[in-house]
């Protein structure tokens, strides 16, 4: 996963900043979502305040519709809470996402170049033998010679 970890963190931060632009578009549809409620919620009134002037049949007729009102702006308040609660759990994994990448990448780095930093010693190492191995054999094939 190491190996991987450079396009995962790369598609992460793609993942991210999509997420971020939803809860923008969000966060514009929770104050639409607030302002049909208070709208709902001022008709509603508004309706509730006629219903003592009127009388009879009026009254009947206009009373289920206002009871309407009044619930749909219940219903649009209670949309608009779980539209909020969506967007702070959006907000808490963009937060999180970030304290992950800023420690996460870092330390990935300079993993990857220890590591790197490790293989070339290793392979300096192994040259400097192998260099010492031809030395002894051409000293080794001279002194047979002499």
């Amino acid at each position: 996963m190491g190996a991987q970890l450079g396009v995962l963190a790369l598609q992460a931060r793609e993942q991210a900043q999509g997420l971020a632009q939803r809860a923008q578009q969000r966060e514009q549809a929770i104050i639409d979502n607030d302002a049909a409620a208070a709208a709902l919620e001022a008709w509603a009134t508004f309706g509730a305040a006629q219903l003592a002037m009127l009388e009879g049949a009026a009254q009947a007729a206009l009373a289920p519709r206002v009871d309407h009102l009044q619930r749909l702006a219940t219903l649009r308040r209670i949309e608009g809470g779980q539209w909020q609660l969506l967007q702070e759990q959006d907000e808490a994994l963009l937060r999180r996402f970030v304290r992950i990448h800023d420690v996460l990448l870092p330390a990935w780095r300079q993993a990857a170049l220890a590591r790197q930093a490790q293989a070339q010693a290793a392979q300096a190492t192994q040259a400097a033998t192998l260099q010492a191995q031809i030395d002894d054999e051409v000293a080794a094939a001279q002194a047979r010679l002499r």
